[in-house]
């Protein structure tokens, strides 16, 4: 986008300039900083993102096999590649949910929160992981009984909805979660908030089951 933006306004400004003739001394250290700009541009922004991203698919390989510690290890070192990303985190924290909802210790808790967070600091605006973390949440109070996670599955599909006030499934699935914690009242409220918004979507594939 930016080196689009840069050929409008120098198209815009060509003919204004097409008299004036820039002398070498100036040529040399203009052309100079636009290499530098483009190497700087080049360390600092694309190549962290080229790494995050080659570390996140080495860390999935071993995923896939069970192979815990080595995935672990490689979305570290993507998170390390590239700090602005949420992505590592993300995998990180499905990673640690799954230990936490096998054993429930609170030291596997503690690193599902911390990841989640993490990856919540990154990416504060992003709809699908509020959902995607009431899910997780509600799934450990499901499997534990745990309460506070009960209670922050519901704030984090509140967010969720907030960012997201339309998804018809999001409140269904709210609703969901308050009938599990044994909330009818709200529970009633978001199933009727979804099958209004269900009746006005036109498109079948995103209908409600």
């Amino acid at each position: 986008s930016w080196w689009l933006l840069l050929a409008v306004a120098v198209n815009s400004t060509e003919a204004a300039n097409s008299r004036r003739h820039l002398p070498p001394v100036v040529v040399g250290p203009l052309a100079a900083g636009a290499l530098s700009l483009v190497v700087v541009c080049f360390l600092t922004l694309y190549a962290p993102v080229l790494r995050c991203r080659a570390k996140l698919d080495e860390g999935l390989t071993p995923l896939r096999a069970s192979r815990f510690a080595e995935a672990e290890a490689a979305f570290r070192e993507s998170a390390d590649a590239d700090p602005y990303s949420a992505e590592p985190w993300v995998n990180l924290a499905t990673l640690y949910h799954g230990a936490a909802l096998d054993s429930g210790t609170g030291e596997a808790l503690s690193r599902f929160e911390a990841a989640l967070g993490e990856a919540l600091r990154r990416n504060p605006h992003a709809h699908t992981l509020r959902k995607e973390a009431g899910d997780w949440r509600l799934a450990l109070f499901a499997r534990w009984g745990d309460r506070r996670q009960w209670d922050e599955a519901i704030e984090a599909y509140t967010r969720a909805l907030r960012l997201y006030p339309n998804h018809a499934y999001g409140h269904a699935q709210l609703a969901w979660a308050y009938h599990l914690g044994g909330n009818r009242q709200s529970a009633s409220l978001q199933a009727t908030e979804a099958l209004r918004l269900d009746v006005l979507n036109p498109h079948r594939e995103k209908k409600l089951s």
